[in-house]
């Protein structure tokens, strides 16, 4: 830290002294002709350059800012920090509770700031002596007489600038106090942190609010016209009076979800989200690693002997195929709400879990990496389940030549309709990645169908006058697939039909709690403008159109399939999807994870498949 701070002093320092050159050359190197001696001033003016009054002036506002703002600057760097760091260690200690006693708080503070800067007057003092000291003995020395002639002992100056000190001094220990009195230890008043989170932050207005009303916290950074959510994140956490406390305020008061990893000075902090919608895993891995130690041998000689030894060390991330290449193990998941602080000494628990879980089902069918598993569920594994599962609802009606994916996850999907209906899988899609992100990212919807265009290129070869039937993770808005599947029918490639099947179910709602989907209103859902085309409401017998037994169910399917000029149209299941994430979960070992633990939000507008029935 004291290293840290001497470079920023050191940087400030350079700073300013290039600002002072900078402005100073500013109409040529002329400009700072007032720092040579007088012989080179005349000579200037003699060749016409510049005038004797202009280097007069110069010489004025050099002496009247330049100079004593230097002085204040090396003052507030030398004696800022101590007036902090003695009222917080006073606070800490309890020192200042018992000079509370004999006098007040107001006579207290401007003691010590009173005090402070006779210190650094004092100090000031001290190193100018020798200056002084040289500059009498050597007042005749040809290159001492000069700079000593061009000083101008303008008392008035003087004063102007003593006055100008005080000020900036005063104003900067006010700052300094401030700070010192809302920080409850010492650690607090210099702790540094850094944050990554997953998640989002739906309450983010009330939060602002509640924060500026507070009137102890900044905001650096915004996304879009509002306070980065991270941000205030880390803010809530600051304003705690520990870490375990600023923890439990996050959960308590951010409506979303947030998961997140703190590095501070005593290790990492990982704090799952309180209803562990999002992953957040442990690993570690032992490596033999070298080491030399000092012994001792018979003869009561120190000598030096190289040892092997097992050093142990552990990693956080929300994806488990972080750990893969890097050779780590899982060492465990944490559960819902759960905080733990990580340490080269090992894994400390800070919070316990505090449940329910409600883990996003999304993440598995469409958000997850297929090398990622989740609760010990692997995302791939899940996505042929679903692909199965699809397959046998298509039982008996299966007159297609191929089926393909919408890649990249719907590839998993298609390849478990497949195998399962003993129909051969082509690639009819490819994916361009290298410069296309994920096209739910963009928060425009222009960018989204542009990015969804450019990443997709078909292979006519297997799409020519084919029955084709592609799988597709979701249908949230169905603009991209449409305009997807729209071309495939141009002359130059002609496909025969186009069949579609959703490896989850219609999308009614938009998700509180993450942002995997950008969609703004409940008109951009594809099923939603279903509805309301159907009902003039886009809000109309919703229970019905959740069962896929019902009529209106069919109607709404059969809408959406025309509206995108398809063949076919078929969503999966809820309770199949379910299925097929509880059958890997089985095949994994996890007995724990039931239906009540996966959110189905996004379909059913409940966390969970029992909130519905309740």
């Amino acid at each position: 830290m004291i290293a840290f701070k001497l470079i920023l002093e050191g940087l400030g320092l350079g700073f300013l002294l290039y600002l002072i050159c900078a402005i100073g050359i500013r109409n040529g190197a002329i400009g700072m002709v007032h720092l040579y001696d007088r012989k080179v001033q005349e000579r200037v003016v003699e060749l016409g350059l510049t005038t004797a009054e202009q280097i007069r002036k110069r010489s004025i506002w050099f002496r009247s800012l330049c100079l004593p703002g230097y002085l204040i600057y090396v003052l507030i760097c030398v004696f800022g920090n101590r007036l902090t760091m003695a009222l917080v260690e006073e606070k800490e200690n309890r020192i200042s509770e018992m000079i509370l006693t004999a006098v007040s708080a107001k006579n207290l503070v401007i003691g010590k700031i009173l005090s402070l800067i006779v210190l650094g007057f004092i100090q000031i003092a001290v190193f100018s002596i020798p200056v002084i000291a040289v500059a009498i003995i050597y007042r005749d020395n040809p290159m001492v007489a000069p700079i000593l002639a061009n000083i101008d002992w303008d008392p008035i100056r003087i004063l102007g600038n003593v006055c100008l000190l005080l000020v900036s001094y005063f104003l900067f220990a006010g700052a300094c106090t401030l700070v010192g009195s809302l920080m409850p230890t010492a650690r607090d008043a210099s702790q540094y942190i850094g944050i990554v989170m997953v998640g989002v932050v739906s309450n983010m207005d009330q939060l602002e609010k509640s924060a500026f009303r507070s009137q102890r916290t900044h905001f650096s950074e915004m996304t879009g016209d509002k306070v980065n959510p991270t941000e205030m994140v880390a803010s809530l956490i600051s304003m705690s009076g520990s870490y375990e406390e600023g923890f439990r305020c996050v959960q308590d008061k951010v409506q979303g979800s947030c998961s997140m990893l703190v590095l501070t000075k005593d290790g990492i902090y990982a704090a799952r989200d309180r209803y562990g919608r999002t992953p957040l895993v442990i690993g570690s891995k032992v490596e033999k690693v070298k080491e030399t130690e000092v012994c001792t041998d018979d003869n009561g000689v120190h000598c030096e002997r190289e040892v092997e030894k097992e050093k142990k060390s552990y990693a956080a991330t929300f994806e488990t195929c972080a750990f893969h290449n890097l050779e780590y193990k899982i060492d465990r998941w944490l559960g819902p709400g759960e905080v733990v602080l990580i340490t080269p000494d090992g894994i400390k628990d800070v919070l316990p879990p505090t449940g329910p879980m409600h883990f996003c089902t999304f993440m598995w069918v469409y958000y997850g990496f297929p090398a990622s598993s989740y609760e010990g569920v692997n995302v791939e594994a899940v996505r042929y389940e679903c692909g199965a599962a699809l397959a046998r609802q298509d039982e008996g009606d299966r007159q297609f030549d191929a089926v393909a994916g919408v890649p990249d996850s719907g590839t998993a999907h298609a390849l478990g309709y497949a195998q399962e209906a003993s129909l051969p899988y082509k690639r009819s899609f490819v994916k361009y990645t290298p410069t296309w992100p994920r096209s739910f990212i963009p928060p425009d919807q222009s960018d989204r169908a542009k990015v969804a265009k450019m990443k997709l290129i078909s292979i006519p070869h297997f799409i020519k006058d084919k029955k084709l039937l592609f799988c597709e993770d979701s249908i949230v808005r169905g603009t991209q697939l449409g305009n997807t599947f729209m071309r495939l029918r141009q002359e130059d490639i002609s496909v025969k039909e186009v069949h579609v099947r959703s490896a989850c179910p219609p999308i009614l709602f938009n998700c509180p709690y993450l942002n995997f989907s950008r969609a703004k209103s409940l008109m951009e859902l594809a099923a939603r403008r279903a509805i309301e085309a159907l009902e003039g409401d886009c809000n109309a017998h919703l229970d019905e159109y959740m069962d896929e037994t019902s009529e209106r169910y069919k109607k709404m399917v059969e809408w959406i399939c025309k509206d995108l000029k398809l063949d076919s149209l078929k969503y999966q299941k809820l309770e199949d999807l379910l299925d097929a994430v509880l059958a890997v979960a089985k095949e994994s070992g996890n007995t724990e994870l039931t239906r009540e633990c996966l959110c189905t939000y996004c379909w059913i507008g409940k966390d969970s498949i029992g909130d519905q029935k309740k």
